[in-house]
């Protein structure tokens, strides 16, 4: 049996993309996870946050693993890009990255499809449907929070205001 040394990076990597699930870019300073000494560990669990963050807003998985995670077949998801409705992010060697959020898309078109028996069509209606009522309740929350702030900011500036003595509460100015 071979022993497994944990500095080598090969064998890192290998052990990264089984736990996480992805393929982890290399940054050009990196060396797949081999960290230098930190005071805590407090900033390596911080540097490997950001890595799964930054790795979730990036295409991290290739054709061949999504449809594995999909239990789909590849063309499969070539035809979903070809009709518009997943868009992945290209290598710079044009293989096709499928993000996190792909990958929630894809699951949620797979059971439009498979289990509700939709068509593409309206597979495509529905998904437009619901990224416009996502936008509206988008839209509604930051109306909400403009409010609120407006409301603050009133607030404040009629504080100060009865500090410097006027108060416009009564309708008079003293």
């Amino acid at each position: 049996m071979q022993s497994f040394d944990t500095r080598d990076t090969h064998k890192r990597r290998i052990v990264a993309e089984t736990v996480y699930g992805s393929f982890i870019r290399k940054s050009p300073n990196s060396d797949y996870g081999r960290s230098t000494e930190h005071s805590s560990n407090v900033q390596v669990d911080d540097v490997r946050e950001q890595q799964r963050v930054e790795a979730a807003e990036e295409g991290v998985y290739v054709i061949s693993v999504a449809a594995k995670l999909l239990r789909m077949h590849p063309q499969t998801l070539r035809k979903y890009e070809r009709v518009g409705l997943v868009i992945p992010n290209r290598s710079i060697g044009m293989l096709r990255l499928y993000s996190a959020e792909d990958i929630v898309r894809l699951r949620l078109i797979k059971y439009m499809v498979d289990d509700i028996g939709m068509n593409l069509a309206g597979v495509e209606f529905a998904l437009n449907f619901l990224n416009k009522v996502m936008g509206l309740r988008q839209m509604i929350q930051s109306m909400a929070i403009a409010n609120a702030a407006h409301a603050l900011l009133a607030e404040e500036i009629e504080q100060v205001l009865r500090d410097i003595g006027i108060d416009f509460s009564d309708g008079k100015n003293t």
